[in-house]
């Protein structure tokens, strides 16, 4: 039966203002975002996920605790966290931990954000309208903002991971065809 389920990821922010961002292998995609609701719902929603899609892997980004953040706050993260990993595991969904930099580097937002000589305040709020630019030029279609952009570089990030886009020669006039795994072209595979 899995087999005729559409294969797809999630990706998962478990903060406060967190979302899970669903990318199928089509790049067909879902925003559920739970600022203001119940764990209930987010078990809801991976349980009606998990029958309609064969989840290749959840990715949570795998984060600690940063200076100037408070013990409850941080505990309340971490505790959103691990109900996260406890839910996939009972629906036996595999996580897979993403260090913040690997994805950030995937999508070439590494380095310092702001200007010369601006506060830590000054250079989160630049960092953050540079994912939000990035996901709005993926995910036209959703209104991105800065609390869900993260999760869905993320999830990007886990379907590059699992649905490598490939890059065909085809033999007639040397064009290039781009395209994800459901390319039928059966001509020279180009390496990079």
């Amino acid at each position: 039966m899995i087999e005729s389920l559409t294969k797809a990821v999630v990706g998962a922010d478990p903060g406060v203002k967190g979302a899970f961002f669903l990318i199928t292998e089509a790049r067909e995609t879902q925003l559920f975002e739970f600022q203001n609701i119940s764990r209930h719902e987010w078990r809801n929603w991976l349980d009606n996920v998990w029958l309609v899609h064969n989840i290749l892997a959840v990715g949570i980004e795998k984060v600690g605790a940063m200076p100037g953040q408070g013990v409850a706050s941080m505990f309340n993260f971490g505790n959103s966290a691990g109900y996260l990993e406890g839910l996939c595991d009972a629906n036996y969904l595999p996580v897979e931990f993403v260090m913040p930099g690997v994805w950030q580097k995937f999508h070439r937002l590494g380095g310092k954000s702001g200007p010369l000589g601006c506060t830590p305040s000054q250079e989160k709020t630049a960092r953050k309208n540079r994912h939000k630019r990035c996901a709005e030029e993926k995910f036209p279609n959703h209104k991105v903002n800065k609390e869900n952009a993260d999760v869905m570089l993320l999830a990007d990030y886990v379907w590059h991971q699992h649905f490598k886009e490939v890059e065909y020669e085809v033999p007639t006039g040397g064009i290039t065809v781009r395209g994800g795994t459901y390319i039928t072209w059966r001509g020279n595979r180009r390496n990079k």
